[in-house]
């Protein structure tokens, strides 16, 4: 951008020069149909100035030669693959070992369970871990999940594994499966629900949980979940719900006003 500003200042300089010695020769009444040094000084400078576009020519490809070797570098490099986002590992009832301190787990666990089996009017209750990613809820939720108390006073068990992005339908139709292998005959252990509507699979559930239901909805991030979905169908059964929810966020828990957290 500056050796082009030259060049300019360049001609300038050259033309001014030019026209000032016309005027001399003018003035002095001499008169020529065209002056030889004029002539050579012009012609100089603009072999002058002929280089030095040329120069600023070359450069300009050289620029944008450079800038078209980057691109391409930059267009390699996006189209080489990322890496994969981690993603949320989806959690069971089967418990495994766990670098926790015995003790405690089993005393928090005892105390959630000697809470869940007292005897109440209510048709739902909720309980609740809380906690950031990786303290122990799962494994706190699988102690008590496995206990024999709980398989003795909630003959229907089901584990949820929720996380961000649940489907409303596929657990309807966890739920449906599990209350139907319960009971006599077990006629949905492999049924298919796809295709069905929530309104269809709720009354279905409903009419199956005629006995103590114990579910554990892990890993929950909105309380739309039981306020807006399954405390409809659950508030309709014969039998009682317990939920056992575990999350990170304790709004969640307030939200589904849970009994004991």
């Amino acid at each position: 951008m500056y050796d082009a500003d030259d060049i300019v200042d360049l001609c300038m300089m050259e033309g001014g020069k030019l026209l000032e010695a016309r005027g001399s020769a003018s003035a002095s009444g001499v008169s020529f149909g065209f002056s030889f040094v004029s002539c050579f000084r012009s012609t100089k400078y603009r072999h002058e100035i002929a280089g030095e576009i040329e120069a600023i020519n070359e450069r300009l490809e050289q620029i944008a030669e450079d800038t078209s070797i980057l691109g391409n570098l930059q267009s390699s490099s996006s189209q080489q693959p990322q890496p994969e986002k981690p993603t949320a590992r989806e959690t069971t009832s089967l418990e495994v070992e766990e670098d926790i301190v015995g003790g405690q787990i089993d005393v928090d666990a005892d105390t959630l369970i000697n809470a869940m089996l007292e005897d109440t009017k209510q048709k739902c209750r909720i309980f609740g871990i809380v906690g950031m990613g990786g303290i122990g809820k799962s494994t706190l939720a699988r102690k008590i999940y496995n206990d024999e108390r709980m398989r003795v006073n909630f003959p229907i068990q089901k584990w949820l594994y929720i996380s961000k992005n649940y489907s409303e339908t596929k657990l309807l139709g966890e739920l449906i499966r599990c209350a139907a292998n319960k009971s006599e005959g077990g006629e949905a252990k492999s049924e298919s629900f796809e295709g069905q509507s929530r309104s269809e699979l709720e009354p279905k559930l409903a009419s199956l949980l005629t006995k103590n239901l114990f579910v554990v909805l892990d890993d929950v991030w909105s309380q739309k979940l039981w306020n807006d979905f399954l405390r409809k169908p659950l508030s309709k059964v014969v039998g009682s719900s317990t939920i056992l929810v575990t999350t990170r966020n304790e709004t969640v828990l307030n939200g589904m006003r849970a009994s004991y957290t």
